[in-house]
C-alpha cells in the first residue's frame, strides 16, 4: 500500500501519513523497508535466472558429447582403439566437469 501511494499515486511522505493516520517517519521506515525486500526478491529472481540459464547450457552440453560418443563409435574399426580410447576418456571428463 505505501509503495503505490508513495510510487503509483505520487503523494508525499506526509500526504501518506495524513491518509493512513501515521507519521510521516513510519511512512519513511516502511517505504524504506518494502524497497529493501523487493530488492532482495529481486536478487533471489537474479539469481534464479542465472541458474536456469546455466541449467540449459549444461543440458546442450550434454547433449552434443552424446552425439560425439555416437560418432566416436562409427569410428570402430576405422581408427586406431588406443586414439578412440583416449577420445573417449576425453568425453567422459568433460562430462563429469559440467555435473
Amino acid at each position: 500500500r505505501l509503495l503505490d501511494l508513495y510510487f503509483l499515486d505520487d503523494l508525499s511522505l506526509g500526504e501518506i501519513g495524513d491518509r493512513l493516520h501515521i507519521t510521516r517517519q513510519a511512512v519513511f521506515d516502511g517505504l524504506r523497508r518494502s524497497v529493501r525486500q523487493l530488492e532482495r526478491i529481486e536478487t533471489s529472481l537474479g539469481l534464479a535466472q542465472v541458474r536456469q540459464r546455466s541449467d540449459r547450457r549444461r543440458r546442450r552440453i550434454h547433449t552434443r558429447l552424446n552425439t560425439l560418443e555416437l560418432a566416436v563409435r562409427r569410428l570402430r574399426g576405422r581408427v586406431a582403439p588406443g586414439v578412440l580410447n583416449r577420445i573417449t576418456r576425453a568425453v567422459v571428463a568433460m562430462r563429469r566437469a559440467i555435473e
